[in-house]
């Protein structure tokens, strides 16, 4: 009756009553189901993450709703969300009634929030990883108050492993969770096992969505990593402090099972200048590729999208710009015979173009492209990326 579609897993049929989708998986779902036939409700789920296939979601199941679908349920949810502007954007087109709203109280139990004295550091330094080195230790040895297991939420996998090879000269218990496990490695963390105390160093992975069984306090260092454009128009990693509502979903992780605690290694006048809500990615990212999805999708010009919040028009005029260049879309807003084909690798324009590069071996062309879209596979000894950022072709041999 409940079924999935992840990553290189799927498991339901045409017939399956509930069907769970990651937010890319979905917007191919609609690709192949533009009418969504077979479906009378779709729940966007965590929509306080503004995340670019949720917000093109939304635009697309308003047009459709509005030209073709009435009939379809629309529901956005999240324990942080903006409400009355969701709400407002899903005005009816037949009765221009706004979309009511639902609170539902969660069942969660009080989370005791302690901020530190000191203010957020950016600079994840040795100075920083003492710092948090010494909040983990006191907290776990309980020369402050502790409950159940400890969730420390950390901005990386690098800040991870350092701070867990400082754990190990104190016999503190630690494992991690975060993106590059495998799925069982994820699902063994989430469970109790018996024994002492755990300390479990996560990336914002935790950060909705999950019970950790045990868990009754968070230590939060409140910092993220964001992919942003840097100068040259690429996606760049970048380190900055999470928003209000990110602070409020990592605390009550505490409060999952029993009353926990939420220490903040920030102080309490710092947290004034955290943003309410995080950024929408499509204000920060390249829109090539929800470009050339919409227009895939829609047949029409993304300027005239249902956008639930429109992207800066700078960044859709040099995106669009781009999509030319690489001969994907027309003069006229319309997708060549080669965007058609770049739309089905379901990768981003500038891989698309160079899988569908006919001056190129297949071979060569395959493997570039999955090393450039993948995580590095290529470390040092101490688990940092190598010095070799840039030489591709070592990571081809």
């Amino acid at each position: 009756e409940v079924g999935y579609s992840v990553r290189f897993d799927r498991n339901l049929t045409e017939t399956t009553p509930i069907a769970f989708y990651t937010e890319g998986l979905f917007l191919q779902q609609l690709k192949n189901n533009p009418r969504l036939e077979g479906y009378s409700a779709v729940v966007l789920d965590e929509f306080h993450e503004r995340s670019r296939h949720t917000d093109l979601a939304i635009g697309l199941l308003m047009e459709l709703q509005s030209l073709e679908r009435p009939d379809l349920r629309i529901v956005v949810m999240s324990a942080t969300l903006d409400a009355a502007r969701v709400s407002s954007f899903l005005t009816s087109a037949e009765t221009g009634i706004a979309a009511p709203i639902v609170n539902v109280p969660g069942r969660t139990h009080p989370v005791e929030v302690r901020h530190s004295k000191e203010p957020l550091s950016l600079s994840t330094d040795r100075a920083w990883t003492e710092r948090v080195l010494k909040t983990v230790t006191r907290v776990y040895r309980g020369e402050e108050p502790v409950i159940g297991d400890i969730l420390v939420f950390l901005p990386g996998v690098g800040e991870i492993r350092r701070l867990r090879e400082a754990l190990e000269p104190q016999s503190i218990p630690t494992c991690e969770l975060h993106g590059q496990l495998t799925l069982d490695e994820q699902s063994a963390v989430l469970k109790k096992t018996e024994g002492p105390r755990r300390v479990i160093l996560a990336t914002n992975i935790a950060e909705t969505s999950l019970t950790i069984d045990g868990v009754g306090t968070v230590i939060d260092t409140g910092l993220q990593r964001v992919s942003r454009l840097d100068r040259l128009g690429f996606p760049q990693l970048q380190m900055e402090r999470i928003s209000k509502s990110s602070a409020k979903q990592r605390g009550g992780r505490a409060g999952r099972q029993f009353p926990g605690l939420n220490y903040r290694l920030w102080s309490k006048l710092d947290e004034n200048s955290f943003p309410e809500f995080d950024e929408p990615e499509l204000e920060r990212t390249d829109l090539s590729e929800s470009l050339l999805e919409l227009i895939g999708l829609t047949g029409s010009d993304p300027r005239t999208f249902s956008w639930f919040e429109v992207p800066p028009a700078l960044a859709l005029e040099r995106d669009l710009e781009l999509l030319k260049r690489l001969e994907a879309i027309d003069d006229r807003i319309q997708l060549t015979a080669l965007g058609r084909k770049m739309l089905q690798t379901n990768t981003g324009p500038r891989l698309a173009r160079l899988l569908t590069e006919t001056s190129a071996s297949e071979p060569l062309r395959a493997l570039l492209v999955t090393i450039l879209q993948e995580r590095d596979f290529i470390f040092d000894a101490a688990g940092a990326h190598s010095s070799h950022d840039c030489d591709l072709f070592l990571r081809a041999e």
